[in-house]
């Protein structure tokens, strides 16, 4: 015990130890993301069940961050949940070392992971959420930091990959697991040791609050229709004849621009109306898929990646500024969970089963289809503006 005792005696800020907390765990997340699907290739799956493994996946995770998320910030300190889903984050990835693991053995694990991994996200903008309300942290800023770990691993691994073939895969989230684990035990900040008071905040209630549906639902249709992004798009540089190496470089690109947005976030941002800034997200969406679709061309994706900035950074950054302006404390860890749930997990596993519907086809037409879901967003994104309007004049 004394020897993590030694971990809360190092000091650092809140703010820098939620920046390490992002890089690290974007790490594993930059490593799992894009890579899974082509590991369980590997591993004897097809392209089209890989992608409904993942879906159903998301689906689990979905239901775990809606409902064991917000119990177990009733019953536990933020502080010991931190460590606790590391710990067991780690575990679970160390199984798939396990050699000659046959394809029953894989999916109830993965089914176990999806419960469990996947909880760090709302976790971290929920302490992110704490520190910025107090003004500990410029949420942007420290955000940005996930976005230099994901794109710091997407070259690492594109490298490891073509010297180790996919074995390496697993091996790489085993050891970046154990670095988040170790991060996030050095300077634990005392303010996270409190439980959260989301008994209060129920996710019936939480769909009541002004314009939380609709801002909610928008957000679920454009952060889902990159299912096909996420599950398809190595396969989609591999159908054009990228080697690995690359395939790792070019799914970074859309990285840098990602962080640009984030640490001038609050900057150019602050001052816009979240519903502006969802027809943005939407826009920019409905082109970046049919680009995608239209010209199946190396130039044509490198260039496209750069819309990932709107696509989701400013849909995401969206809804974060909606939450911190209209969200009551009580209801923050429902609301996060559901967001991360839902919009985040529950919105790729549906349209991921759409995309893998549409995988049969070509590997470009999953693209056509999401932009196709995104259009009715439009209508959404107007009647938010027109009920955010007829509020002002209220006042």
């Amino acid at each position: 015990m004394r020897r993590f005792a030694l971990f809360h005696h190092l000091s650092i800020s809140s703010s820098g130890w939620m920046s390490i907390r992002f890089f690290t765990f974007f790490v594993t997340w930059g490593i799992y993301l894009p890579f899974w699907v082509p590991w369980l290739v590997s591993k004897g799956f097809s392209t089209t069940h890989a992608g409904w493994l993942m879906a159903l996946g998301n689906i689990v995770q979905a239901i775990s961050m809606m409902f064991l998320f917000p119990k177990l910030c009733e019953r536990f300190k933020l502080s010991n949940l931190v460590v606790g889903i590391s710990v067991c984050s780690l575990l679970i990835f160390s199984c798939f070392l396990i050699p000659q693991l046959n394809s029953v053995i894989i999916i109830l694990t993965m089914l176990i992971l999806h419960i469990v991994y996947p909880l760090h996200m709302p976790l971290n903008d929920a302490c992110a959420t704490l520190f910025a309300k107090e003004g500990m942290l410029d949420y942007g800023k420290s955000r940005s930091w996930g976005s230099v770990g994901y794109i710091f691993v997407l070259l690492m691994m594109g490298v490891l990959i073509a010297q180790f073939h996919k074995p390496v895969i697993v091996y790489s989230l085993v050891i970046s697991c154990l670095f988040l684990l170790l991060f996030t035990m050095i300077g634990l900040p005392t303010r996270l040791k409190v439980k959260n008071d989301s008994e209060k905040g129920s996710i019936i209630s939480l769909f009541k609050l002004p314009h939380f549906a609709l801002c909610f639902f928008i957000c679920f249709i454009i952060q889902g229709a990159h299912a096909a992004y996420y599950n398809y798009g190595v396969l989609y540089l591999q159908d054009l004849g990228v080697q690995e190496t690359w395939t790792s470089i070019l799914l970074a690109l859309q990285i840098p621009v990602e962080i640009l947005f984030f640490y001038i976030s609050d900057r150019f941002f602050a001052k816009l109306p979240v519903y502006k800034m969802l027809v943005i997200s939407i826009i920019f969406s409905i082109i970046r898929w049919l680009l995608v679709y239209y010209f199946h061309d190396l130039s044509v994706f490198i260039f496209s990646q750069l819309f990932h900035a709107i696509t989701y950074a400013l849909t995401h950054y969206a809804f974060i500024r909606f939450t911190n302006e209209n969200i009551p404390s009580a209801y923050i860890p429902t609301t996060l969970g559901v967001y991360m749930a839902l919009v985040s997990s529950l919105s790729t596993g549906i349209l991921g089963l759409v995309a893998g519907w549409l995988s049969k086809f070509s590997i470009q037409t999953p693209f056509l289809g999401m932009a196709i879901v995104c259009l009715p967003c439009l209508f959404l994104c107007y009647r938010f503006a027109v009920k955010e309007r007829g509020e002002y004049k209220n006042q």
